[in-house]
């Protein structure tokens, strides 16, 4: 006899353009409670009450979800990035704000943040996800700078132009994904010390400390 939610999932109405956000709706739920690489097509239309075949009427493939759901993410990020930068009082301490934002969302959204930086290949060919990671840049800039020197038509330009905040959000993501990873050791593990070393890491950037340790060099 089948089960309360197998009765509810079958007589579910599916009407056109809305299957597609339940099938990301359900990813992000999988993303919440294990790892991505448990995720898979038919997992995820098993879930929706929908077939196999039904998915690619919607996505072109599972990578092509997830990067959907990254760009979400990145869209989601950007918006909070733009209430910070509208609050806080200079751009030094806008950063250090951004820095610790995105370390609370990777730690709170551990396998989504490793969708977002590097776990899928080639996935600036998602457009949407291109537009959200360019949109990102560019608040990086801005925040570096003062005024947006991301080129999004000519990226050696904006290679060269913009060195520093993509520097900024190298170092950035890079610290989240390691806190994603569990790389680094802390001695209360509360979110307070985390917080306070991403704030110290990304200031000693703005601030040159590290330049001060090769001038002897010169």
């Amino acid at each position: 006899m089948p089960t309360a939610r197998a009765r509810s999932r079958k007589a579910r109405p599916y009407h056109k353009g809305n299957v597609a956000e339940d099938l990301m709706e359900a990813a992000s739920k999988l993303l919440k409670a294990g790892p991505v690489e448990d995720i898979s097509v038919r997992r995820l239309t098993r879930e929706v009450g929908v077939t196999p075949a039904n998915f690619y009427n919607h996505f072109a493939s599972l990578n092509d979800l997830l990067l959907n759901i990254a760009a979400e993410g990145f869209e989601r990020r950007n918006a909070q990035a733009e209430r910070i930068v509208a609050r806080a009082r200079g751009r030094r301490t806008a950063l250090l704000e951004v820095a610790v934002m995105y370390a609370d969302f990777a730690l709170d959204n551990r396998e989504l943040f490793r969708i977002m930086y590097g776990q899928i290949p080639n996935a600036l060919s998602n457009e949407r996800f291109r537009k959200a990671t360019d949109g990102g840049m560019s608040i990086a800039s801005r925040l570096i700078y003062g005024n947006n020197r991301h080129d999004v038509d000519n990226p050696s330009l904006s290679h060269r132009q913009n060195i520093l905040a993509y520097a900024a959000a190298a170092l950035v993501s890079g610290l989240c994904r390691n806190l994603v990873e569990d790389l680094y050791e802390f001695r209360s593990g509360k979110r307070s010390e985390i917080r306070s070393f991403v704030r110290d890491a990304v200031g000693a950037f703005i601030d040159g400390t590290a330049a001060g340790m090769f001038e002897n060099e010169k």
